[in-house]
C-alpha cells in the first residue's frame, strides 16, 4: 500500500477499495481508496494522553536508572522498540539523524527497549550495527506504552515538549523529515511564547520608569 504503511492502522476498522487478483492459492488485493471507519481503541486512548505528563523510570545500558523526569527542559523524542522488531530498525538511522542535527538545539532521543536487562548483550550488538548515537533504555513495557496513549504494538514514537507532555504521537515507523517538522514547529512556538515574554517584561520595565 503506498503512503502511510499497515502499522498505523493495526486495530483499525477499516473499508478498502481496490482489485483483487489470484495467484495460485494466494489472493492479493491492491488498495486504491482506504477509509477509516472505526479508530482502534489505541488511538482513541492515545488522545486522551495528549497533553498529560506521564513518568518513565528505566535503567540504561549501563545499569543506571533514568528518569524522564530529569529531561525536562529539553525536548524529547522517545522512540519504543525492540531488537526483535524488524520495522524498528528501519527507523534508527532517521532516529540518529535527529540526535545528531538536533542535539546542541535541546533536542534528545531516547530509545526504550522492549528487551530486557538479560537482553543487554543482544542490544549492544544491536546499536553498534544501527550506529545508534541516543540513550538506550532497557526494559519498557506495555504499561509504560500505555501510560503515552501509545497502545503495545512497535514501533512507537511520541515527542514530549520542555515541560514533560505529550505533544506528539506515531504509531508504526516514523522518518526524520516527519519528526523534524513536529520538532520545527515546536520549537518556533516556544521562541513566539519566549518573544512574548521578553516583551511583556520590556513593557513592565518601560511603565516602572513612567514618573508618578
Amino acid at each position: 500500500m503506498p503512503g502511510p504503511n499497515w502499522l498505523e492502522h493495526v486495530g483499525d476498522q477499516v473499508a478498502i477499495v481496490g482489485v483483487v487478483r489470484q495467484q495460485k492459492s494466494k489472493r492479493f488485493l491492491k488498495v486504491n481508496e482506504m477509509k477509516v471507519l472505526q479508530p482502534s481503541m489505541a488511538s482513541e486512548e492515545g488522545k486522551k494522553a495528549l497533553g498529560t505528563t506521564p513518568s518513565m523510570k528505566l535503567v540504561d545500558l549501563s545499569g543506571v536508572e533514568q528518569t524522564l523526569s530529569s529531561r525536562r527542559g529539553r525536548i524529547v523524542v522517545l522512540n519504543f522498540w525492540g531488537t526483535f522488531c524488524l520495522p524498528c530498525a528501519k527507523e534508527m538511522p532517521d532516529l540518529s539523524a535527529i540526535q545528531t542535527e538536533y542535539a546542541a538545539m535541546g533536542v534528545e532521543v531516547i530509545g526504550a527497549t522492549a528487551d530486557t536487562n538479560e537482553d543487554r548483550a543482544k542490544v549492544l550488538s544491536f546499536v553498534k550495527k544501527y550506529k545508534v548515537n541516543f540513550p538506550v533504555w532497557l526494559g519498557a513495557s506495555s504499561e509504560d506504552m500505555g501510560r503515552f496513549g501509545m497502545g503495545e504494538a512497535l514501533p512507537a514514537t511520541v515527542i514530549l515538549d520542555r515541560e514533560g507532555k505529550v505533544v506528539w504521537q506515531k504509531r508504526g515507523v516514523t522518518s526524520k523529515a516527519e519528526l523534524a517538522k513536529e520538532i520545527d514547529a515546536l520549537m518556533g512556538k516556544t521562541e513566539a511564547e519566549s518573544k512574548q515574554v521578553k516583551v511583556a517584561v520590556a513593557k513592565t520595565v518601560e511603565v516602572s520608569r513612567v514618573p508618578s
